[in-house]
């Protein structure tokens, strides 16, 4: 059975945990059923956390509803959804980062030789324990649909030309010009600089600042809409 990619848990040398991802279902948690172990010391993580695989195209991942949810480079996962995941892309299981690292990637020339697959050392990673939902940056998060998601996360990759997303997914640029008008609309931005800006922000918030009271968030802020000049947003790249 071949190696699609490899996940590499991040501030821990390389190597200290290394599982393999094949084409056939995997289960990521904290459970010693599951066939991708967390170490038990991340009790945040959800003890089936995360489903992922490849459908022969692409690696595919699903939130299991967990508790602490998933994010894909900061950008919150939509619970028993499937999101495909490239090279490079972070994988957060509530308090642990996962890299997606392609089997030929240099920096597994210095990681350990043999996978230990039964290692319990703990990533040294801090994200303190923002709740699911918890920010109004989440709230607006939740606005976007599956569509404007999958464009967010192609811009989290680094993309931010209509035609280069549009090739990603398989749709005409003036698509992925109104969807992107939509998403700056959701969350506030008037920029493709704004929107790089605000997802960095959304994943930075999530990891270093405390627990956030949603009783101190009125309704009214959540519902604000940002107004746009028609200029600007025509000045997307085509």
């Amino acid at each position: 059975m071949s190696i699609l990619a490899y996940l590499m848990m991040t501030n821990v040398p390389p190597g200290n945990w290394l599982r393999a991802i094949y084409s056939i279902p995997q289960l990521v948690g904290r459970s010693f059923e599951n066939e991708i172990v967390i170490p038990k010391t991340h009790l945040t993580v959800s003890r089936r956390h995360l489903r992922i695989w490849s459908n022969g195209d692409a690696i595919l991942a699903r939130d299991l509803d967990s508790t602490g949810g998933t994010r894909l480079n900061g950008v919150l996962l939509t619970p028993n959804c499937d999101t495909q995941v490239v090279f490079g892309d972070r994988l957060a299981l509530a308090d642990v980062e996962l890299i997606v690292v392609s089997p030929d990637a240099e920096i597994l020339q210095h990681a350990f030789t043999e996978i230990d697959t039964s290692s319990e050392t703990a990533s040294s990673i801090i994200l303190a324990g923002t709740e699911k939902g918890a920010s109004l940056d989440a709230r607006r998060l939740r606005q976007l649909s599956p569509a404007e998601l999958q464009i967010s996360f192609w811009v989290s990759r680094g993309l931010t030309s209509c035609k280069e997303i549009a090739a990603q997914l398989f749709r005409s640029p003036h698509t992925i010009r109104t969807q992107m008008n939509s998403i700056y609309r959701k969350l506030h931005v008037h920029s493709r600089e704004e929107l790089l800006a605000w997802l960095k922000r959304h994943e930075l918030s999530w990891a270093m600042k405390p627990r956030q009271n949603t009783d101190s968030i009125h309704d009214e802020e959540c519902a604000a809409a940002a107004d746009f000049d028609a200029e600007e947003l025509g000045a997307i790249d085509g």
